[in-house]
């Protein structure tokens, strides 16, 4: 659970971003928001649908930098899933979960259109490892001129099989194959696993980190659930 002091960091951090530009270079800044001790609850009381919208009005260029930001950290955690990383990834999966239907509410919002379908922006929000804070930059590997939007997808596809995060640490130590995938890195019993085989390893941790995917997928898949009729 998040405490009393993260909850009001992290409510003046949103309270900024409405205020005033900051840049994507104040680490100091971003480094915190991201690594404030929150839970999904709390990310969805402290930033608010009208908040979302201001943003999106009045600090466009926050927003922007949110968004980039939640996506170059899920990515980096992905490419080097450190156990200290995770909470972080957590948080960027919450807030990514509550921007985006508000974010998506309008059919014609080319401004949103733009930041997540532009490729030159998801090159814009791409920086080399070697030149920025690991809070502000998305990997090496993913600048390969692929929209912020196709970002965010790909992360979800990574996150629900990520060891350590959704899965068992060890998962794909073997490799993988496609026709046959370890067990150790399924969810549950099915076509693959047996009940009797007893090699899928169960956490609660687990479960949880894949609602807080799962809620994500379904936000970015549900657009139209966000529009008027």
């Amino acid at each position: 659970m998040g405490n009393a002091t993260s909850k009001y960091k992290f409510r003046e951090a949103i309270h900024a971003l409405s205020a005033e530009d900051v840049p994507p270079e104040d680490a100091a800044f971003w480094d915190e928001l991201w690594n404030l001790k929150t839970t999904t609850e709390e990310v969805f009381e402290m930033i608010s649908p009208r908040d979302v919208r201001k943003l999106k009005v009045q600090r466009p260029l926050n927003l922007q930098t949110l968004l980039d930001q939640a996506v170059g950290n899920i990515l980096q955690v992905i490419t080097n899933p450190l156990a200290h990383q995770l909470d972080k990834a957590r948080n960027c999966v919450r807030v990514l979960t509550r921007l985006l239907p508000f974010m998506l509410e309008d059919v014609d919002d080319s401004f949103v259109h733009d930041l997540c379908w532009s490729v030159s922006n998801a090159e814009g929000a791409s920086a080399e490892s070697g030149t920025a804070t690991d809070s502000q930059a998305l990997p090496a590997s993913t600048q390969s001129g692929q929209s912020l939007g196709q970002l965010i997808l790909h992360a979800i596809m990574h996150l629900l099989f990520l060891p350590s995060f959704t899965v068992d640490a060890q998962a794909f130590d073997a490799g993988f194959q496609a026709d046959a995938p370890p067990a150790s890195a399924l969810w549950a019993e099915g076509l693959i696993a047996r009940p009797s085989d007893d090699v899928i390893v169960r956490s609660l941790v687990w479960d949880r980190n894949r609602v807080e995917v799962l809620r994500l997928m379904l936000a970015v898949l549900c657009e139209r659930l966000y529009q008027p009729a």
